[in-house]
């Protein structure tokens, strides 16, 4: 999610004390040194989470706060505590507010682009990945131009980091999944409505659909 050649503590520490004190908050879980630490942080996430929704510092660090927050939840008694889906939603919500789900001005410099489409990239993959384990459906759809050029993402492996590739195939793997639920979903649809279908022919006429 963050890149080491731009989110350095100088630059979270002067940019965004919300996204610096998010990294910390989830650093803190386990540094054994300081366990009390890590709920006098939650505070502070708190306070800057509050923020944010009162419309405060809405940028794309706010956005990778909430990401970051979504993607290392604390540990849970219940599932039903958990506020993973919140916390995707806001950052889907300020995602599309500063424009993250269309492609990045061209006068912007290239990291800046990568930062802003590996942001989205990720949020796409957390939105898919709490669909599926939810059993709901997705908050995005999935036809925007990032998902539908997400395949291409593997060619830049020669001249980006790692972080920054594989992202792709994670999304790729998450549409198919959920292309495959939404087949199932209109095949009991069309089933219950007394149209009589062989499922692997509907299976297969979708999945050469995709392809």
């Amino acid at each position: 999610l963050l890149d080491p050649r731009i989110h350095t503590p100088q630059f979270l520490q002067s940019t965004s004390p919300f996204l610096f004190t998010a990294v910390c908050y989830v650093a803190s879980r386990h540094w054994l040194h300081r366990p009390k630490l890590h709920q006098l942080i939650l505070r502070y996430v708190e306070k800057y989470a509050a923020d944010v929704l009162k419309g405060e510092a809405i940028d794309i660090e706010a956005c990778q706060a909430y990401c970051l927050l979504a993607a290392y939840p604390g540990s849970l008694k219940r599932f039903a505590d958990a506020r993973n889906w919140w916390l995707i939603a806001t950052a889907v919500r300020i995602a599309q507010e500063i424009g993250l789900d269309q492609p990045p001005p061209p006068e912007c410099d290239m990291l800046v682009q990568l930062n802003r489409i590996q942001t989205w990239f990720r949020i796409l993959c957390m939105d898919a990945s709490a669909a599926i384990q939810s059993g709901g459906p997705p908050m995005v759809q999935y036809d925007d131009w990032l998902a539908r050029t997400s395949h291409a993402w593997c060619r830049w492996q020669e001249t980006h980091p790692p972080h920054v590739v594989f992202p792709s195939p994670s999304l790729e793997i998450f549409t198919i999944v959920i292309n495959f639920e939404k087949t199932i979903t209109q095949y009991e649809a069309q089933e219950a409505s007394g149209h009589v279908i062989q499922p692997l022919s509907y299976i297969s006429d979708s999945d050469a659909a995709m392809l």
